[in-house]
């Protein structure tokens, strides 16, 4: 069964900051938008500020999308 996805879940891992974002592929739009900007003595590679930051914002999408993350695309 080829199903087509509604929604689909963009990450973005930059050296100053980390995005996610939520795009409703049927209407082209983006639902969801969030970003962190890493200060000088944080970089993108401590993993704690990266997981804090998708737990808080999967949950989110997830709520507004009414539907499970199962694919996010880096």
């Amino acid at each position: 069964m080829n199903e087509e996805l509604e929604f689909e879940t963009y990450l973005n891992i930059n050296p100053n900051k980390f995005e996610i974002y939520l795009y409703d592929t049927k209407n082209l739009i983006n639902l969801y938008r969030e970003e962190i900007i890493l200060n000088e003595n944080i970089n993108s590679t401590d993993l704690n500020i990266l997981k804090k930051f998708l737990d808080n914002n999967i949950f989110k999408i997830e709520k507004l999308s009414g539907k499970f993350v199962e694919n996010i695309f880096i």
